[in-house]
């Protein structure tokens, strides 16, 4: 492990242990990679009206949440802003999607999830257990590759945005998407063509 990785992987260890001042430096060092990750984001999604403060207020509980239970999982394999900003992102789009939902439902439109009028028990059953698939599959990816579901396959973005707003390569996004989709094709074996 290289010297930023082991500092980064110091100052992580440091706010976990609850040292003074520990995670002011580490929201000093994040801020910017963080700031870009919701510009980015923000930028393609217009259908919520967010507050950027809330988002970022809610990036800083969702990281000290649980006893830093988010925190804990860095193990240095990344950069600190690599892996943060996979997190930001995901978070971020957690929530932006949620207010989108909630934006929806207050307009009195439709939610997504619902079955399809007229569609048999059979069909229902199907379709949960595709859910339920494809749920297990996106639970084993790490943060970039949720991260890239969301931004791909939910909301619709191309590969020079998803990769602008994961800190990759166009190329890198379409050959991780390539990958996804192939786990996904073995775990829908034998139920969808």
């Amino acid at each position: 492990m290289d010297e930023a990785r082991q500092q980064d992987l110091a100052l992580v260890r440091a706010v976990v242990e609850g040292e003074a001042g520990a995670f002011g430096r580490l929201r000093a060092q994040l801020e910017q990679p963080i700031a870009r990750s919701l510009d980015r984001l923000l930028v393609q999604w217009r259908e919520a009206v967010v507050h950027r403060e809330d988002l970022l207020q809610g990036l800083e509980l969702h990281l000290v949440r649980d006893d830093f239970a988010v925190l804990r999982t860095f193990r240095g394999d990344a950069q600190l802003k690599t892996w943060i900003r996979a997190v930001a992102t995901r978070h971020f789009y957690a929530e932006v999607k949620r207010i989108a939902a909630h934006d929806k439902e207050e307009r009195g439109e439709v939610p997504d999830e619902q079955p399809h009028p007229g569609a048999s028990p059979e069909d229902a059953a199907v379709r949960e257990d595709l859910r339920r698939r494809v749920r297990t599959v996106i639970e084993t990816l790490d943060d970039r590759d949720r991260a890239l579901v969301g931004l791909v396959f939910e909301q619709g973005s191309n590969a020079t945005a998803a990769a602008q707003v994961l800190g990759l390569k166009p190329s890198a996004v379409r050959m991780r998407k390539k990958r996804l989709l192939e786990r996904l094709q073995k775990a829908l074996k034998g139920v969808w063509p």
